[in-house]
């Protein structure tokens, strides 16, 4: 069994990028979910050694299968112990350091760093909201996420980089934050997670750049909750944001229809009176955005959609 799952391994890879900006294989939760059944758990479990078989199969599936799947990659499952006695559970996953906990353990030390170089693939960013939100990154942990096409820079010269890209629906739960109810609290848990378009704002330490991530972080960050309905279609969503390897990225919401600016080049103006009430119904809304900016006391850094 435990040959039969690096067999199967490569059939639940997906491709995505780590910090380096290469490609990196992952494995999506819920694919682990899905393959590693309690009765299969129960069996690699029965075949191990002593410590092995003193853990509960139910044990393993809730709180501790990226840490089972990761021993059972490496061929050290009977070291699980080190796991579920301390209390290192998925949650706890990626590990950076040596576990204090391990230091007066004679088999922590040697298992560590095996541990950590394989960890990565069963650890790719959960990109989830509301917690990811100028999160540091180590430059090993794998984005979930495809790069579709290049969108562009705010202004020539800029340092940001804007890139459409698809993100992995079994590593976030962004499905269902763009539902009425996402920013209130709703269960992700009741609602499928699919793959979703979104928006990836990139800067670099340059401290211009850099102070624009902080003030549109910020000023995404101070948007009410409960008054999401009231501005929810009118600004962008936000996703969240991370720093990794020297780079500031910002998630947003992708807009079909691109930027504002986009519009005005590409829309003829209107001539009939039908098209200029549609215009100023639009503009109207886009007014409304602007006001709820300025009741935060926030200028508008580029966080309004079209």
């Amino acid at each position: 069994m435990l040959n039969q799952f690096t067999e199967d391994l490569p059939a639940m890879q997906v491709k995505g990028r780590d910090g380096y900006g290469m490609e990196a294989d992952y494995i999506p939760f819920p694919a682990l979910k899905e393959y590693w059944t309690q009765d299969k758990v129960r069996d690699v479990l029965r075949h191990g050694d002593g410590a092995a078989q003193n853990v509960m199969p139910r044990q393993v599936t809730q709180e501790f299968l990226r840490v089972f799947s990761i021993l059972v990659y490496i061929g050290k499952l009977d070291r699980i112990s080190l796991f579920t006695t301390c209390g290192i559970k998925d949650e706890h996953l990626p590990l950076l350091a040596l576990p204090p906990a391990w230091s007066n353990n004679w088999q922590g030390p040697p298992l560590f760093p095996e541990f950590e170089q394989a960890q990565w693939m069963f650890c790719p960013l959960e990109i989830d909201f509301p917690s990811l939100h100028r999160r540091r990154l180590d430059p090993r942990v794998i984005l979930p996420v495809t790069y579709d096409s290049k969108l562009g820079s705010w202004s020539e010269g800029d340092p940001t980089e804007i890139w459409k890209v698809k993100i992995n629906g079994g590593c976030s739960n962004l499905s269902r934050v763009t539902t009425p109810d996402g920013a209130n609290g709703a269960d992700s848990t009741v609602l499928p997670t699919e793959d979703l378009f979104a928006v990836f704002k990139t800067c670099t330490t340059d401290p211009d750049a850099k102070e624009q991530f902080d003030i549109e972080t910020n000023a995404y960050a101070s948007l009410p909750d409960k008054e999401y309905g009231r501005y929810r279609k009118h600004i962008l969503v936000y996703y969240g944001s991370f720093i990794q390897n020297g780079k500031h990225t910002i998630i947003l919401e992708y807009a079909e229809g691109g930027t504002l600016l986009h519009f005005f080049e590409k829309v003829p103006r209107p001539t009939k009176l039908e098209q200029f009430e549609m215009f100023w119904r639009r503009m109207s809304k886009l007014v409304l955005a602007l006001h709820i900016i300025h009741e935060m006391g926030v200028e508008d850094h580029g966080i309004l959609s079209g």
